[in-house]
């Protein structure tokens, strides 16, 4: 290997010297760098969803110690009318900040279309659909966009998590 080095000139040694720090670098940010990024943003995302959660049970709480009856998240369509339930699913995206489409609505499910939609607050307007009209998620398409932004459809229906 050192007679093949001693032969290279100058000038390949220091371009096969930056290569190899090229890939170095390019390994170092693939099997260091970048997982330990991604493990504190999942970090931080989860403490924030534990902040919320704990600050909802100081709320429960509370009422609790006063006395009041702590009501629970609806559980079941107030209407079986899905076009109602999706127009509903929309202007809750619409409050939220994400831009909504609604294609037709079928008896038994309804689907809402969104874009240029970051994933946190994707999974939250899920999150907040499932609880806040009683219907459960049974079908998603998530596509990633070149800027981090993602295009979404969700499909969600009036029957029961499995």
């Amino acid at each position: 290997m050192s007679a093949w080095w001693n032969t290279r000139s100058s000038r390949e040694k220091a371009l096969l010297g930056i290569a190899g720090l090229l890939l170095a670098v390019a390994i170092i940010w693939q099997l260091v760098l970048q997982p330990a990024i991604s493990t504190l943003d999942r970090a931080k995302l989860n403490h924030e969803r534990g902040t919320q959660t704990l600050a909802r049970l100081d709320r429960i709480e509370a009422l609790i110690q006063q006395g009041q009856t702590i009501h629970p998240a609806i559980t079941a369509p107030a209407t079986q009318d899905t076009a109602a339930l999706q127009a509903q699913a929309a202007q809750m995206a619409a409050q939220a900040g994400l831009s909504a489409q609604t294609p037709a609505a079928s008896p038994a499910a309804f689907q809402v279309s969104l874009t240029n939609v970051a994933s946190p607050a994707f999974f939250q307007w899920v999150e907040q659909v499932e609880t806040g009209l009683g219907v459960t998620v049974s079908a998603a398409t998530l596509t990633q966009n070149a800027d981090g932004s993602m295009d979404a459809s969700a499909e969600f229906s009036l029957g029961k998590k499995p």
